[in-house]
This record gives structure tokens, C-alpha cells and sequence, in this order.
């Protein structure tokens, strides 16, 4: 950069501080390395999780017999603590980079897409390792609570939880400004009642 002083030029260098390269390309979903067997290994996410059963369900993994949530709470006794586990479905999501948008929501059997919440500006979750036994976990849980964003509940039925986000300085218009997760299926039970799982 010439910067003329009297009629004459003088070079300056100018550091720059932006981004190369497209911005858009980054990815918001980000994957989460896991100690399996004494080894770490990086497992796919975002991932559902049935708390219950002490389940995780990693992106894409394929399921033999869906899932069943009942919206209930359960007694279970570990070690020598007495909890209540709730029967709710769980999405983790690990954010490797920052959303404009995320939209959580439940569709049905119909195709039909119920939101559950919406959040803006979401933040990068900080790191994409999981220590085992820390109480300190590299992703954000959107538990569904069986109801609407409206308040209504949700019959019984088959459903996917559907997590989409824009990602930081994104168009809605473009296709890949966006990104979308489809948990596993699952099914949603009314009508039953909670039982003792000591």
C-alpha cells in the first residue's frame, strides 16, 4: 500500500486479520472423541440419547428396534443414590462453530414438523472430548419434554427429532448456509404408568 507525503510514496505493510477462504464452509455439527475399550475413538454426532436405558444413538447408526419414550419418571437406584430418570429423549448436539439459528423440533409420523424451541446467536460448545466419569460434556442437550412449542403434548405415535441451524452469517436462502440432523426414530407411548426399575 503506497500512502503518498510530499509528493512521494512510502510502503507500510498492513497485517490482516481476516478469514481465507469460505467462510460458510465450516461445519456447525461437530463430532466428539470418546474413550471406548481404553481407546479414543471419534464417534459421529449429534446423537440421540435415551437416558433410561443408558443408550446413545450415533448419527446415522442404524436401529433394530426403535426406541420408546414415555415421559415418565423412573425410580433407579446407582450405588447408593436413589434418582428419578426421566423418560424424555435427548439430542446432543457438540458446535464446533457458531449458529445464527437453531430450530429443535419433532416430526411426526405425517411429516408434519412440530416446533420446540428456537434459540439464536448459539456459541461454539468449547471442546470435542469426553473424559469419562467428568462431569464437564463437549455438547448442548435438547431434551423433549413430549410437548409443543405451544404447550399442547404430543399424541403417541412414531416421531424423529430434527435439529437445523444457519450457520454464523448465513443466508436462509441458500441450501448450504444450512445444516440439518434427523435423530433415529422413535416411539412416543401415552397411558403408561411408571414403574420401579430396582
Amino acid at each position: 500500500m503506497m500512502i503518498p507525503t510530499g509528493g512521494q510514496g512510502e510502503r507500510l505493510s498492513v497485517p490482516y486479520g481476516g478469514f481465507v477462504g469460505d467462510y460458510q464452509a465450516l461445519e456447525v455439527f461437530g463430532n466428539v472423541t470418546m474413550t471406548v475399550d481404553g481407546k479414543e475413538v471419534v464417534k459421529p454426532f449429534p446423537a440421540l440419547y435415551d437416558a433410561l436405558e443408558d443408550r446413545i444413538y450415533f448419527r446415522d447408526e442404524p436401529v433394530e428396534k426403535l426406541p420408546s419414550f414415555s415421559f415418565l419418571a423412573y425410580p433407579r437406584v446407582i450405588g447408593n443414590r436413589s434418582l428419578e430418570i426421566m423418560d424424555y429423549p435427548t439430542v446432543w448436539v457438540n458446535f464446533a462453530h457458531q449458529a445464527q439459528r437453531v430450530v429443535f423440533e419433532a416430526v411426526d409420523e405425517k411429516d408434519v414438523a412440530h416446533e420446540i424451541t428456537t434459540q439464536y446467536y448459539v456459541g461454539r460448545t468449547g471442546k470435542s472430548v469426553y473424559t469419562p466419569g467428568s462431569s464437564s460434556q463437549p455438547w448442548a442437550s435438547y431434551v423433549w419434554d413430549g410437548k409443543y412449542k405451544d404447550g399442547s403434548d404430543a399424541p403417541a405415535g412414531k416421531y424423529v427429532l430434527r435439529v437445523r441451524v444457519l450457520k454464523a452469517l448465513g443466508d436462509e436462502s441458500i441450501q448450504s448456509h444450512s445444516e440439518v440432523y434427523v435423530s433415529q426414530p422413535f416411539m412416543v407411548e401415552r397411558g403408561k404408568t411408571s414403574i420401579d426399575l430396582d
